[in-house]
């Protein structure tokens, strides 16, 4: 009589585990699970759940890239106001180009418009588009 008590007890122990295993396994999201009995209502919940997904990860990516925005136009360089050391942070600048910026605007007064950075020696048109959006002059 204890050997049956043994044994059914390990078997409602088995029954449980496999329904607790069951029960995580389809919290878990994939498509499998909810699809796999080719219900209707799975497939409906399926396609909500994506659907929230794809809205959260829009709305994500809006809020980073607007954060990036406002990172980047606060990270800009002022090239009326930076220092040399500031302006070889820019790629491409050293310190010898960083000094002729700073003469250039000092003799003219400061730049109008970033593109007016060309007139640098050694600032092409290449290298003014790689610095185009790191710099500015407000």
């Amino acid at each position: 009589m204890e050997d049956k008590k043994i044994v059914i007890f390990y078997s409602f122990l088995t029954a449980a585990v496999f329904l607790f295993f069951c029960l995580w396994y389809f919290t878990q999201g994939t498509t499998e699970a909810f699809i796999r009995d080719g219900s209707e209502t799975s497939a409906e919940v399926y396609a909500e759940e994506t659907e929230t997904e794809a809205v959260a990860e829009a709305i994500d990516e809006a809020v980073t890239e607007t954060a990036a925005a406002e990172v980047s136009e606060a990270a800009k360089i002022n090239i009326n106001t930076a220092s040399a050391e500031e302006l070889c942070a820019l790629p491409g600048i050293g310190e010898k180009t960083a000094e002729s910026i700073i003469t250039y605007r000092n003799e003219n007064g400061g730049f109008n418009e970033t593109a007016e950075i060309m007139n640098i020696k050694g600032i092409g048109e290449k290298t003014f588009q790689s610095l185009e959006n790191m710099i500015t002059i407000e």
